[in-house]
């Protein structure tokens, strides 16, 4: 969609300087957005499923779609529409888009249906995205002991926001119900140690930055290797679900 010297989507994310610890969700973005931006063509319609603060609604409306961010919380919309307006938002539930069956070119979710009835979802995502359509959601899994213990410290801080289940390796074949090519790559076994340094919460510079990122890098590195070994899966924090409709 863009020339070769344009910046790509995730260029344009670590722009907004936003996300969700962002140097540990580098690695799996680089290949979501990598994904999208493959099968994208000029004024394409990309759906942001779970759209949130807005930061990859804007990065994806920066690179030239037709960017749809739906989320749930008026607070959230609120808050996207006033930080980054580039992008057009909507309130509604992933159980019940307001789109128009074959209607988006490519669809993107993060992090977001662990709050849904997630049948009932992706079948609202098959109907609504093209034959061929590429999508790529990311999904927190059941069984990482980091992630257990994350939640329970979540559902301490904030029980009223609590998912309404995690997606257990062996229930990814769900997918494969909703979609025609399905690819799986879980992430995250040993590198959310890194949450205890301050500088993973957001998109470090300097050499401090530099150092942090390296260490990362090596982290991730080993991450990749173990995530190899079939009984490792299941322990992943996050698992990327990519493909095409």
């Amino acid at each position: 969609m863009t020339t070769s010297t344009a910046p790509g989507l995730l260029d344009l994310w670590r722009e907004t300087g936003d996300g969700w610890f962002p140097l540990l969700c580098e690695p799996l973005l680089r290949i979501a957005l990598g994904h999208l931006q493959e099968g994208l063509s000029p004024g394409a319609v990309v759906l942001d499923l779970g759209s949130g603060r807005g930061y990859l609604t804007s990065a994806l409306a920066r690179y030239g779609a037709r960017a749809v961010g739906v989320d749930a919380s008026p607070a959230e919309l609120r808050q996207s529409r006033a930080r980054y307006p580039s992008g057009r938002y909507v309130a509604a539930l992933a159980e019940a888009l307001p789109l128009d069956d074959a209607s988006v070119d490519a669809l993107l979710s993060v992090s977001m249906l662990q709050y849904t009835d997630r049948a009932r979802a992706l079948a609202e995502c098959r109907r609504v995205l093209k034959p061929g359509g590429r999508f790529a959601v990311v999904e927190n899994l059941y069984g990482s002991p980091w992630a257990r213990t994350y939640r329970l410290a979540e559902r301490i801080a904030r029980p009223s926001a609590q998912p309404r289940s995690h997606l257990s390796w062996q229930g990814r074949h769900l997918y494969e119900a909703y979609f025609g090519e399905v690819r799986y790559r879980p992430f995250h076994l040993l590198s959310p140690g890194l949450l205890t340094w301050t500088g993973i919460h957001r998109h470090p510079g300097g050499a401090a930055g530099r150092m942090l990122r390296a260490l990362s890098r090596g982290v991730q590195r080993v991450d990749d290797a173990l995530l190899t070994v079939p009984a490792l899966r299941p322990l992943g924090w996050l698992v990327l679900i990519h493909g095409t409709r």
